[in-house]
């Protein structure tokens, strides 16, 4: 056989090379009129007489298009023994081929129209060929053919163009109409036109051969790309879109059927048509340009092929990519009830199989979609359209609606992958309730042992890229409404596949070994149960299920057929299971994981099957890896540190093949998909971030008489004496601490401490103050100090509020841009009344800086990131009234007159934004109100106290590109960098999402960043607190852009607390928060970690506990708590501070000892870190311009001229931002930034 084949090979690459060496262009130059023109010089007809094989037929029709060319009562010429000519509609002047990606819509520009809709086509009815233009153009006598029955085509088949003994035959750039079924209608059936129509038989030729080895009689390797049919170039609507039978059909010459390979003495082999592709070639140079467009066909295609390529086609879909044509809805109702009742599928074929090769391993296999060669493989997928008219008509056995059918398969090797189904290219949901494949023989039957690849084989020679482009996407039983209420079916599921042979009622036919389906690596959502259905209400189904997988798994084991993940023991990253072990060969064993898809899994409990016991209809929305394992029955294996669990459900399949993991095509069937657990989290490095800065707790030291951070020493704790019996306590109760950052070089941690005047004694007296740790990004030790400066310019250190000692906590901002080193205090104080604060004169201009008042007050530092010295740039001061001469109304609420609350941000320009919790009834007359003032880095004014909204705030507000936004409980409000109000927005009215609480803002907070142009909200959601929400808003429109659930734990017995959220200039973002899986746990901080794209998140591996202290085991809680957490970020790390009790000395297994709300924070390095700024030179006269991109950040220019000697002088003072121009001056000259 494999002598033959080779044979045959030889013969057709002689022939291509012949054929090119002497290749002509024909050009059509007047259009067809089907009437008067037949066949007149120029015509399209005239062409396909008079090409040559090798020739091109091109168009150069005068006028603007499209040109209609019109179908002649008897047809075009069949394309006969013209083999490699190639049809080429955009040689036209005007026409243009697609350009656009398969996931955007088609824009090809179609000029030439093969015409059919005058119901005219050729006849191919091969048999009655007798030599004479009566029954064939060209003539053709098959008269010696009488005694070889079974032609592939017969009476009352027409095309609009036929194939016949013609190899290699190319048609592209045109568009087809037909006769919306006139023929077929009008015949009561007996008649049909085609669109292109692929004949092939025996050549003549008496000899029984090998099916492969009919030269004279082949039509192999044909080739139809970047077509249009069904859809008028003119009139693109779903409306205008003519219907066709089967708009390419390539049977099978069916001779006497004989066996195969090579027939018998008697009986003739049955040919199969081989090597079509419909779409991208492999390894095309332009594979857009090849994309066709199939709408209107009953079925779209079909035949009996072998080697068939299906790649970068919309099928069903009208070139827009978005609007659907559905037989079932859009054809009129006559039509519409035959093809439900006959047809039931968008393409069939069927019948052969690989078997000509040496062995299965050498097969080539069906190719629809992407072929995973690493060439054109995100051009290969095609996107199909939806099946919507067949509810209640799916089950195992009916084998309809499909999108394939494909029956007696015959040991053949599918590869379906890079496929969508279900959903348009913008992304929207298509009504749809079909099978995805049917009429499957995977029995020992000579037209069995099919075998499928849908999706990825994973094999080790293909790139990552390869692998993502091989996934499928399959969307189906949308909208879940048209099940009825309760949904149910007559089966009460839409299966995603449905086999035929062996019988799922033969309660004794198993699956041959030889057969097999491998479903991997794809996206699935709301499909039935996959890849086998079990579950009909009636456990009628059950024994054909486990016949299924009898071949390749022992189910007798107690594990069971279907993997099952163990709750208990898979702490993040590990995942324990358990699987059926396989049974040779099938023993090389490795677990997918996924993401679950919730929709199917609440579709499927909404069927409330009696087979699931209340579960769905497991599968995977996003594929996480692949995992080999032992073929033991069971697995722990460790998941990367950045999968995306997405809400935090996560399944697996157990994939059982004959070859090793990462064979190329590898002989392997799927377990159906597990039912899905959570996974409790576990530290920073079991998301795959780097523990920087191990916990570090801030306290107050009363030996030193002053603040102090690292390991505490407890007995150096404050003791309270008030209540005669001494007890140590922390702190006095102030909520929570607070972060920044001073550009990517140093975060700032604020939190609350005590005075240092010994009242820490009686904790009913104590006094307090607010310091600040100033920690290395990069880790290092940090540096503690205070808050606030006296006149003098030294830390002050005494009580700094004169009438609330354990009031609101304090806030810091840095700069955020690169390279900067500015950063601002806040807190509530009484500076004004205390005597270091009053050297400069700066407190008599209205009256609130009196008496035992309390207010929020600021102060301006510059920061060296080298030796963490802070040194005052401007005196403490109110910088939202200080300068308001006058007094406060009459219902403001002193001693409080203004709270933190409020907070400060650095803007993208380098000025402020201080806003307050405003009690002084200035700004407006209601008792509490959100205000607001912007100053510069040396504390003058650019806008002063501005009213925001007439409610409370507590500190939600954030920096952005341009501006900075602003949430009053349930209103957003957005700024320009001058304090002008842009647009305003709802919170939960444009998001759609239930927040637990949009009061003042406690526990859900603002994010943001200035090189960003989002507003990040991050909260807790629903009456229980159950879940954490994020969502962002586009500061320049206002509007709502996305929105998902942070937390990855079970909503039904978790509980999740107060949340913050940092942004970096890359729109990633983390998001802390408090959380509880389950009772048996405290209060502890979590963080996770993700990506934000303008319209979508997503996640960067599982939520982790980013303290070194923590609980994560259910089985062992020491009893940790971390609460009231904020964080901040750069592009590198994350620092994240919290109150809580943990252990003095970071020794986690000894568990807790530490004294309540102690404060403490850790760093933690980002999953995905970017790279360094690029520097561009260009020459303008004598000098040269050095620019960066500004997300970069501020730098500090350097020169030199060698390399070899001197050092490295600063070129500008200190960090600047772009662009900077230089003077040359004479010889080299090095530059390089640096910070």
């Amino acid at each position: 056989m494999k002598k033959l084949t080779c044979q045959t090979l030889a013969a057709s690459v002689i022939l291509s090379s012949l054929l090119a060496a002497q290749a002509a262009t024909v050009t059509v130059t007047v259009p067809d009129d089907g009437v008067n023109n037949i066949g007149a010089p120029g015509t399209f007809y005239w062409a396909l007489t008079n090409c040559s094989p090798g020739d091109t037929i091109a168009f150069n029709i005068p006028g603007a298009g499209p040109h209609f060319l019109q179908v002649p009562p008897a047809g075009f010429p069949l394309i006969y023994q013209k083999h490699g000519i190639t049809i080429d509609g955009y040689t036209q002047p005007g026409a243009v081929p697609n350009s656009n990606p398969i996931t955007a819509p088609n824009n090809a520009q179609i000029q030439i129209v093969i015409d059919g809709r005058n119901a005219h086509g050729r006849s191919l009815d091969i048999d009655s060929f007798d030599g004479t233009l009566a029954t064939s153009d060209p003539p053709i006598n098959n008269a010696a053919m009488a005694s070889a029955p079974g032609a592939c085509f017969g009476p009352g088949e027409l095309a609009l163009l036929g194939i016949y003994r013609s190899t290699n035959v190319t048609i592209k750039g045109l568009a087809f109409l037909a006769d919306n079924m006139a023929n077929y209608v009008n015949s009561g059936g007996s008649q049909a036109l085609y669109g292109i129509a692929i004949a092939h038989d025996y050549g003549l030729e008496t000899t029984i051969k090998d099916a492969l080895d009919y030269p004279l009689g082949d039509s192999r390797n044909c080739h139809v790309a970047g077509c249009w049919f069904g859809v008028n170039p003119t009139n693109r609507s779903k409306s205008a879109v003519t219907m066709c039978f089967n708009w390419i059909n390539f049977p099978r010459h069916k001779g006497d059927d004989g066996p195969q390979p090579a027939g018998d003495a008697t009986r003739r082999p049955g040919l199969p048509n081989v090597g079509l592709t419909i779409g991208v070639a492999p390894g095309s140079s332009n594979p857009r340009s090849e994309f066709n467009v199939f709408t209107g066909g009953v079925y779209t295609f079909g035949g009996e092929p072998l080697r068939l390529r299906v790649s970068g086609n919309f099928i069903g879909m009208m070139p827009d990519g978005v609007t659907p044509w559905d037989f079932s809805v859009d054809s009129p109702a006559p039509l519409a009830a035959a093809w439900i009742s006959q047809v039931g599928c968008v393409v069939e074929c069927g019948r052969y199989g690989e078997i000509y090769a040496s062995s299965p391993a050498e097969g080539r296999p069906m190719v629809i979609g992407t072929d995973g060669d690493g060439v054109n493989d995100a051009d290969e997928g095609n996107l199909w359209g939806p099946i919507a008219g067949m509810i209640g008509k799916a089950s195992l056995t009916h084998q309809a609606p499909a999108v394939i059918h494909w029956y007696r398969s015959s040991s053949n090797l599918f590869l379906i992958a890079g496929n969508t189904w279900g959903i348009g290219v913008d992304g929207r949901r298509l009504t749809n309730s079909a099978f995805f494949m049917s009429g499957l023989y995977l029995d020992d039957s000579g037209d069995g042992h099919s075998r499928l690849i849908i999706g990825s084989d994973f094999a080790s020679s293909r790139s990552a890229a390869t692998i993502a482009a091989q996934a499928n996407h399959f969307y189906n039983n949308w909208p879940l409404a048209a099940f009825g209420t309760p949904p149910a079916t007559d089966s009460g599921i839409v299966p995603f596949l449905a086999y035929e042979n062996p019988s799922p009622n033969n309660a004794s036919a198993t699956t041959s070994s030889n057969a097999w389906v491998s479903l991997r690596g794809n996206v699935m959502v709301g499909n039935g149960l996959a890849p086998i259905n079990y579950a009909n209400g009636a456990s009628t189904l059950l024994t054909a299920f486990t016949n299924f997988f009898l071949t390749y798994v022992d189910t007798n084991s107690a594990n069971g057929m279907i993997p099952a993940l163990d709750p208990t023991t898979s702490i993040y990253p590990h995942l324990a299971g358990s699987f059926a072990p396989g049974i040779a060969p099938f023993t090389n064993v490795t677990i997918d994981v996924y993401q679950l898809d919730p929709e199917g899994w609440t579709n499927g409990q909404a069927f409330a099957l009696a087979e699931l016991q209340g579960n769905g209809f497991p599968q995977g929305r996003k594929y996480i890896g692949s995992f080999p394992v032992t073929n033991s029955g069971s697995f722990n294996i460790t998941l990367p540190g950045l999968a995306d669990l997405g809400p935090g459900q996560v399944i697996v399949t157990a994939n059982y093949s004959e070859d090793p993991a990462g064979t190329p095509l590898g002989r392997t069937a799927t377990s159906d998909f597990s039912n899905p657990i959570y996974l409790y989290p576990g530290g920073a490095t079991s998301a795959g971030l780097a523990q920087i800065v191990p916990d570090v707790a801030c306290w107050f030291d009363t030996v030193a008489n002053t603040v102090t951070n690292g390991f505490i020493k407890l007995a150096n704790q404050p003791v309270d004496n008030s209540s005669g019996a001494p007890t140590p306590y922390a702190t006095l109760g102030n909520w929570e601490p607070y972060i920044s950052s001073v550009g990517d070089s140093t975060f700032l941690i604020e939190f609350n401490t005590f005075a240092n005047d010994g009242s820490w004694v009686d904790r009913t007296t104590a006094n307090q103050n607010f310091a600040l740790a100033k920690q290395p990004a990069a880790g290092g030790p940090a540096k503690v100090d205070y808050c606030f400066y006296g006149d003098n310019g030294s830390p002050f250190k005494g009580q700094i509020n004169l009438s609330r000692q354990n009031g609101n906590p304090g806030r810091v901002a840095g700069d955020q841009r690169s390279g900067s080193n500015k950063f601002i205090t806040e807190a509530e104080v009484s500076l004004g009344q205390l005597a270091a604060f009053q050297t400069v004169a700066r407190w008599s201009n209205n009256d609130i800086y009196q008496g035992n008042n309390r207010y929020c007050g600021e102060q301006i530092f510059s920061l060296d990131p080298n030796t963490l010295v802070q040194t005052p740039v401007t005196n403490a001061w109110d910088y939202v009234y200080g300068n308001f001469v006058g007094a406060m109304g009459p219902n403001h609420d002193s001693p409080q007159t203004s709270r933190t609350g409020g907070r400060s941000d650095f803007l993208d320009n380098g000025n402020i934004v201080v806003m307050i919790d405003d009690k002084t009834t200035i700004s407006s007359t209601v008792g509490e109100v959100t205000t607001f003032a912007i100053i510069r880095p040396d504390g003058s004014v650019v806008k002063g106290p501005t009213l925001v909204d007439p409610r409370s705030i507590w500190d939600n507000m954030c920096p952005v590109k341009g501006g900075f936004c602003i949430r009053v409980q349930t209103s957003l409000y957005f700024f320009d960098d001058n304090g002008n109000l842009t647009s305003s927005n709802g919170v939960a009215s444009s998001s759609g999402m239930a927040w637990t609480s949009l009061d003042r803002g406690d526990g859900t907070r603002l994010g943001g960043n200035i090189d960003s142009y989002y507003a990040y909200l991050a909260g807790p959601l629903g009456s229980s607190k159950n879940q954490v929400g994020i969502a962002a808003w586009d500061s320049r429109t206002g509007q709502f852009a996305g929105g998902t659930i942070v937390s990855d734990g079970d909503p039904a017995v978790q509980t999740c607390d107060r949340t913050s959220v940092a942004v970096n200039g890359l729109d990633q973002v983390c998001v802390a928060y408090v959380y509880q899986p389950n009772p048996a746990f405290g209060l502890q901080t979590v963080a996770r970690v993700g990506q934000f794209d303008g319209a979508n998140f997503a996640w960067l591996g599982h939520s982790f506990y980013p303290f070194v202290n923590h609980d994560q085991d259910p089985t062992a809680v020491s009893g940790f708590i971390t609460a009231s957490p904020v964080v901040a970020m750069t592009t590198r790390q994350i620092c994240i501070a919290a109150k809580g009790t943990i252990n003095s000395t970071n020794n986690a297994t000894a568990g807790p000892d530490s004294l309540a709300e102690q404060t403490v924070y850790t760093v933690v390095g980002l999953p995905v870190v970017t790279g360094s700024p690029t520097l561009t030179v260009t020459l303008s006269g004598t000098n040269v311009v050095l620019s960066w991109e500004a997300a970069d950040g501020l730098f500090t220019v350097q020169t030199r001229s060698s390399l070899a000697s001197g050092a490295w002088a600063n070129a500008t003072a200190g960090n600047v931002a772009p662009p900077v121009t230089l003077p040359m001056g004479a010889g080299p000259l090095f530059i390089r930034l640096a910070r």
